[in-house]
């Protein structure tokens, strides 16, 4: 099986040889054959909704080189998948959420726009690698539901950007009114689309090893996350946790519950 290394914008840490780093954009050389007993997400995550009934407060991060600097907003959510009934299927099982602007489709120049532009809504936009930011998500099993689940992971799941357009990985809003500004709220709804996630193994040190699994998400449905926007020249320059994806802090990241609904 493959070795590669988890490349966050925070934090590299390698196996050997590392054919392509994981978080990049998860593409291999060969795929290796899934092991059934191995892969802990299943192979289809069905659609998934969640209506929020509190605020979401962006967090503010400065990254670091070859990202663009500065301090700028990260959207964070953590899922847990619930039946009907609101009960768990699987209690280390989820995904995370990001939206980072400033980079990737929220780039000046992305596909979508800054948050303060607004960004465009009513449309299908491609989603984003790890490692630039932008719109991302990923699969964790190893889920504890506190503190940062990429330290606990067991297994992390990721898109292959070979795969990725307009119909499969992507991202649409369908609610973006007025753009972020600090002190303000905005409420933020869209879509996750046909989000197709290959899965990894990842060891104590962080290694990763290509397992062969994937999973798809149908569609990940949000709505009335109504967005609080902090103020950027109050944050200090480093991330709370430096080995975050994104810089974001895992404490302060909500975990609501998804619906499965199919």
């Amino acid at each position: 099986m493959k070795r590669a290394c988890f490349l966050f914008p925070f934090i590299v840490a390698c196996g050997s040889p590392t054919p392509h780093p994981i978080l990049t954009d998860s593409k291999l050389d060969t795929t290796p054959a899934p092991d059934a007993f191995s892969c802990q997400l299943p192979a289809m995550l069905g659609s998934l909704g969640v209506t929020f009934s509190m605020p979401v407060a962006a967090q503010a991060i400065t990254n670091m080189a070859p990202l663009p600097t500065g301090k700028h907003w990260v959207i964070a959510v953590a899922i847990q998948i619930v039946d009907m009934n609101g009960q768990p299927l699987n209690p280390t099982q989820g995904v995370v959420m990001f939206m980072e602007d400033q980079v990737g489709a929220f780039a000046t120049a992305g596909a979508a726009g800054p948050f303060t532009k607004p960004p465009k809504t009513n449309m299908p936009i491609t989603m984003d690698d790890d490692t630039t930011g932008g719109a991302n998500f990923d699969g964790l099993t190893g889920f504890s539901g506190t503190g940062n689940p990429f330290m606990t992971a067991k297994q992390i799941y990721q898109i292959d950007m070979a795969e990725t357009n307009t119909t499969t990985n992507s991202f649409t809003f369908t609610s973006w009114p007025a753009p972020a500004a600090a002190g303000g709220m905005t409420k933020v709804e869209g879509s996750f689309n046909n989000v197709k996630l290959h899965g990894f193994d990842v060891d104590a040190s962080g290694n990763g090893t290509a397992n062969g699994c994937t999973s798809t998400l149908t569609k990940f449905t949000f709505t009335n996350m109504n967005v609080t926007w902090p103020t950027l020249a109050l944050v200090g320059s480093d991330p709370v946790d430096p080995k975050s994806p994104h810089g974001v802090d895992f404490s302060k990241v909500p975990v609501v519950n998804a619906v499965l609904e199919q």
